[in-house]
């Protein structure tokens, strides 16, 4: 027995169990393309095989055609896809040239997105492309929002500037003691992590000592999958005491906010170059004595609370 969907249940498709296959999707069916219904009281006719018990429909368009479209006026959602154990969406095109999906949100006063997905501990969106752009992504404000840590597999190209970017690198604590945030350490050598990743071995910078950057954070390795069949290493920030033989985050380039300087320090201003200080992991004002190439950087403002704000510039 078909099952007759008005207007206000077939704007809001939800899918529960079952894959939705979208754009130039497996051919076999005659079901052909599904436009917007105009009259609220348009029924709309998916058949048994939509329902959430039943078998996934498929849709298909021959040459240019749609195979799938729905049109969403009001606030709900276009498309909601719930694949409590199976996939949500999946999304084929076996054109070269067509999309396997293109969504816009294009309401000049809404606020909604044009896809929303949450993986919970899976993956929300894997796209991809055999030669051309996986994702493409525009919006005169934010096209491209990342909660969390973002993973790039290759180059990263940036046409236009870095907004509050630091340049930083993974090190092991080669020291006897534990390290703080905010403190100058040196290098005393290299060495490989588990997946061969290079690390630097370091300790609080002494008088003297070439400066390679600050100390940010502890960092723990964490085994992530993004694909059914690759997984990724990533060091997420810990907040465990940086002791001996613990894996940090070194603030290597760019401005650091609070850098931790020698309290017999006095009169620190901005633009002062600083070297390493007689208490461990301090900064002091260069003087005409010091070593060329010992310096981290210039101070960004007075000392306040025992710290600088640093522009890490070694010279």
């Amino acid at each position: 027995m078909p099952t007759t969907w008005t207007r206000a249940r077939a704007t809001v498709l939800v899918v529960t169990g079952m894959a939705l296959l979208l754009a130039g999707v497996v051919a076999g069916s005659a079901v052909g393309t599904l436009i917007d219904p105009e009259p609220d009281t348009t029924p709309l006719d998916l058949g048994e095989a939509n329902n959430a018990r039943g078998r996934p429909t498929r849709l298909t368009a021959d040459n240019d055609g749609t195979a799938f479209l729905v049109r969403q006026r009001g606030t709900g959602e276009t498309i909601r896809a719930d694949g409590i154990n199976g996939d949500g969406v999946v999304a084929i095109s076996h054109s070269p040239d067509g999309s396997a999906m293109e969504a816009s949100q294009r309401g000049a006063s809404g606020n909604g997105a044009a896809i929303a997905a949450d993986g919970g501990r899976n993956i929300g969106v894997n796209a991809s492309s055999s030669r051309s752009v996986a994702v493409v992504a525009t919006s005169p404000e934010v096209a491209i929002y990342a909660s969390g840590q973002t993973v790039v597999e290759g180059d990263l190209y940036v046409g236009g500037t870095c907004t509050g970017c630091a340049t930083a690198a993974l090190a092991v604590n080669a020291s006897d003691a534990a390290l703080l945030q905010g403190q100058a350490v040196t290098v005393t050598g290299t060495t490989l992590g588990d997946t061969g990743t290079l690390m630097l071995l370091v300790a609080p910078a002494l008088p003297g000592d070439f400066i390679v950057g600050i100390v940010d954070t502890a960092v723990a390795q964490r085994t992530q999958r993004v694909t059914s069949d690759t997984t990724v290493t990533l060091y997420v920030p810990s907040s465990q005491t940086i002791t001996p033989d613990s894996t940090l985050r070194i603030v290597t380039g760019g401005i650091v906010q609070s850098v931790r300087v020698d309290p017999a320090a006095v009169g620190v201003a901005p633009g002062d170059s600083l070297v390493a200080a007689a208490m461990p992991g301090t900064l002091v004002p260069a003087t005409a004595d010091s070593a060329p190439g010992t310096s981290i950087g210039f101070a960004l403002g007075p000392v306040a609370g025992g710290s600088v704000p640093l522009f890490i510039s070694p010279h």
